[in-house]
């Protein structure tokens, strides 16, 4: 035989028969979590602190005890108490805690000028006790402090403005505009990270995608944005925003899913609700007394109370539907990997599972990096887990994966190949986790 001719009789051969190898998908992604055990070490109080949040908010009270009787006054304890202070008023709406926790914040933001969260939680806790108020003057007032705040690092902080206003019942339509641009230049902000090499920009490019700190960051920005769409009169737009949080990342085992998926399902009844005076119902992410839809203290009863009243616990809590018995609906996964680009260091895509045949909808979505939200929190600080792997939910079906991501203003566009170059279509089955993370993405400029 020619031997020119052996390379494309392999070549048709892979083509013809590639079948991805199946894979066990992580246990977090079937049942519910393992409590770990509550964080100790008094030179890290912020772990124990976040544990609360994370895992069980019931547990509040004795870990502020702890930290107030305990911990060796310093300026980790006094981070720690600030950041306790915010959990506690926004999702138990306890101003018993504001006597040290504003003083706290002072020391904090003093010791700590790189953590930019610390000026944006001490605003917005402003924001709430305005809000609460009805002194529109007021609000606005904190409003702007929260302008002032996000500054830096507004892949993470410009978010706090988002949110405000859209748990703000008088917010004109300017202002919800302003509310929607601010979460573009999230975005905006996040892609230009893909550039960042210094270890300050690593550790906060990494915190703010779905991660072990806030395991449903996506789902429920994209869902809040759906609600600020509806307020608009923007059913489609809203659409999009929900169909992509419940078909992201971890949306399938989201504590709030079944909510989102209200919506998009009912847009234009949702936002008669949301537009009501008073509102009708209420927009994710803002539960406190004062909000959109809220006049009195509501804490969520889902889950023991585990969940606080779901302000903010709706992107950092680890307690998932699995926790009160409940299922997912048939889901399998998809495990792929980019190659790393010697042009953007930190390449970060959403990834695609799109159809056979000619229906254009993706059955789910891989957005940014993933980390497995069983990982401890030093996550940050470990490379491997950053190796370009993404993850895709998606319904039973025959798909194929495409990666997109924007580059300085430039689409950058890739797609799983088989043996012959040609789309790697496949099948995915309910339970099951297809691995093709063993052939990597070349994304290239579009």
């Amino acid at each position: 035989m020619n031997r020119n001719v052996l390379p494309l009789i392999t070549m048709l051969a892979l083509a013809s028969s590639c079948v991805p190898p199946k894979a066990t998908p992580p246990a977090s992604f079937t049942a519910a979590e393992a409590i770990p055990p509550r964080p100790t070490d008094t030179a890290h109080p912020l772990d124990a602190v976040m544990w609360t949040f994370n895992y069980d908010l019931r547990e509040f009270d004795s870990v502020w005890n702890w930290l107030t009787t305990e911990v060796p006054a310093s300026p980790e304890r006094a981070r720690a108490i600030a950041a306790a202070t915010t959990i506690g008023v926004v999702e138990l709406e306890r101003s018993d805690v504001l006597t040290l926790g504003m003083p706290a914040f002072d020391e904090a933001i003093a010791a700590f000028p790189s953590d930019a969260r610390l000026p944006v939680w001490k605003s917005y806790i402003r924001y709430l006790e305005a809000r609460e108020s009805g002194d529109r003057t007021r609000i606005e007032g904190t409003i702007d402090e929260l302008r002032s705040a996000s500054g830096t690092y507004k892949a993470f902080t410009l978010f706090g403005l988002t949110l405000a206003i859209g748990g703000w019942a008088d917010a004109t339509d300017a202002q919800i505009t302003e509310a929607r641009e601010a979460f573009n230049e999230v975005v905006r902000d996040t892609a230009r990270f893909q550039h960042a090499t210094d270890p300050l920009s690593i550790d906060r490019s990494r915190r703010i995608w779905d991660s072990p700190i806030a395991p449903y960051n996506i789902p429920a920005m994209q869902a809040m944005i759906g609600d600020l769409a509806l307020r608009q009169g923007k059913p489609d737009e809203a659409v999009v925003s929900y169909y992509t949080a419940i078909n992201s990342n971890a949306g399938a085992r989201w504590p709030w899913r079944a909510e989102a998926q209200r919506r998009m399902q009912n847009a234009k009844d949702v936002a008669d609700e949301l537009n009501a005076r008073p509102a009708k119902t209420w927009a994710f992410g803002s539960t406190g007394v004062g909000a959109l839809g809220v006049t009195t203290k509501q804490l969520d009863t889902r889950f023991g109370g585990r969940i606080g009243n779901g302000s903010c616990t709706v992107c950092h809590t680890h307690v998932s539907i699995f926790d009160e018995g409940g299922t997912t609906e048939p889901l399998g996964w998809i495990k792929g990997r980019i190659a790393k680009s010697k042009d953007v260091p930190n390449l970060q895509p959403i990834a695609f599972a799109l159809p056979d045949g000619a229906n254009p909808i993706p059955g789910g979505f891989g957005l940014g990096p993933w980390v497995d939200a069983a990982e401890t929190r030093n996550f940050m600080t470990r490379d491997e887990l950053f190796d370009g792997t993404f993850m895709i939910p998606a319904k039973p079906g025959t798909y194929f994966v495409a990666t997109q991501a924007d580059v300085d203003g430039v689409t950058w566009q890739g797609y799983l190949p088989n043996g012959i170059g040609a789309q790697w279509f496949f099948e995915v089955k309910a339970g099951e986790l297809v691995d093709v993370s063993s052939v990597p993405i070349e994304m290239k400029p579009k």
